[in-house]
């Protein structure tokens, strides 16, 4: 094969995705079995009202599964924006779970546990070249990995019917992107422009981008008050973890509920209380 077929072909194998999602794979398998992590599914397919679509790659520990969607990009940064000091090292973050019992109904939703390492905690996200017409790129791939959390979560209920088992299913972005976080107060934008006054950026290796994103289900018991309160409930967090950080992300992984208060045991309170 002349050079020149073979810049070709590697110019449309690096145009691909799928060598970035086996290398993360990798990543993760070599992992020491000590840490507890291990790929479950790898291009793991779930049904949706449209089709079927599929999920990059399963890891779990345990009871615990992340849904991971990879992101290669060239020469990009997602700036993640601060408005709020406190955004700026969070450990809450709300994930989708699963609870099965013997002789009860099998429950599912989305509720905030305590997940760490601590990050930066951002709604809004800016990427060069994304324009101004659709949904932005970062909502997007965020609602679809949220959907993919929903569906493996489905599946998760088919497995183990009628026995004592707690699920959590977390979405994860990982991308080889420049994550950076740009921390600013409402007042220093200029109304006239819209420009941001001496705004203060700074790299980071991890980011929870928390949204209420449209394509997410809510349940069908649920009943809203307020406007705000069925955009609470279509609340996710989905984290962006950047590929070279992966491995100590997975390693520093802790979760517990808040309050010492699971989101599924509250579920099963409030269900015997309905009778």
């Amino acid at each position: 094969m002349s050079d020149s077929a073979a810049a070709k072909l590697k110019s449309l194998l690096d145009a691909s995705g799928f060598p970035f999602q086996l290398a993360v794979e990798q990543a993760v398998r070599s992992l020491p079995e000590s840490k507890g992590w291990r790929v479950t599914g790898r291009e793991y397919p779930f049904r949706t009202a449209n089709g079927t679509k599929y999920i990059d790659l399963v890891v779990s520990n345990g009871m615990t599964h992340l849904v991971i969607e990879c992101k290669r990009s060239r020469e990009a940064t997602w700036v993640f924006l601060m408005p709020d000091e406190k955004q700026i090292k969070r450990s809450h973050a709300r994930i989708c779970w699963t609870d099965t019992k013997p002789q009860r109904r099998s429950l599912m939703g989305w509720g905030d546990v305590q997940v760490d390492p601590a990050s930066p905690e951002s709604e809004f996200c800016a990427v060069r070249g994304q324009g101004e017409k659709g949904t932005p790129l970062l909502e997007r791939i965020a609602s679809a990995t949220s959907e993919a959390a929903d569906g493996l979560a489905r599946d998760l209920l088919k497995l183990r019917r009628g026995e004592d088992v707690s699920n959590v299913v977390i979405p994860v972005i990982v991308t080889n992107t420049d994550l950076v976080v740009s921390a600013f107060h409402p007042s220093d934008v200029d109304l006239l422009t819209g420009d941001v006054n001496a705004p203060d950026f700074s790299a980071v290796q991890h980011v929870r981008f928390r949204k209420s994103l449209a394509d997410s289900a809510v349940p069908d018991e649920f009943e809203p008050e307020f406007l705000d309160d069925l955009a609470a409930a279509s609340e996710r967090t989905v984290f962006v973890v950047r590929s070279s950080h992966l491995a100590q992300w997975l390693d520093d992984f802790q979760m517990s509920a808040p309050d010492q208060s699971s989101p599924w045991v509250n579920a099963r309170h409030a269900e015997e209380a309905m009778g």
